[in-house]
């Protein structure tokens, strides 16, 4: 598995999108751990797709280009990390690009 998950975003809420074709839904949820001059929070959120879910963290704040880590996941995603980018637009929208790779050890090293 290593692939790239490509979407719009709708914003902090959960909701319907496209990912590279396929249908998804996502949802997320932040923590303010800095109110002074500009907020910034902690977040996590998970990624559905057809076959699991990926999850993700991140570090909220301005500006509006986010870096995030794939922490795990589900179903065929169980062996997931990688990283992306979140772009957020002024009208609460942006786009959600994901770098997944398989964590599996290679070569039986066990």
């Amino acid at each position: 598995m290593a692939g790239v998950v490509r979407s719009g975003y709708a914003g902090p809420r959960s909701g319907p999108a496209r990912a590279a074709g396929r249908s998804r839904t996502d949802a997320g949820d932040c923590v303010l751990v800095d109110v002074t001059k500009a907020p910034l929070a902690n977040c996590t959120q998970v990624v559905r797709l057809p076959g699991g879910t990926l999850t993700t963290q991140f570090l909220n704040g301005p500006p509006p280009h986010k870096q995030l880590a794939i922490t795990g996941g589900s179903g065929i995603y169980d062996a997931a990390g990688g990283d992306g980018t979140l772009v957020e637009f002024p009208n609460n929208t942006g786009t959600l690009t994901l770098h997944v790779l398989s964590l599996v050890a290679r070569g039986g090293g066990g």
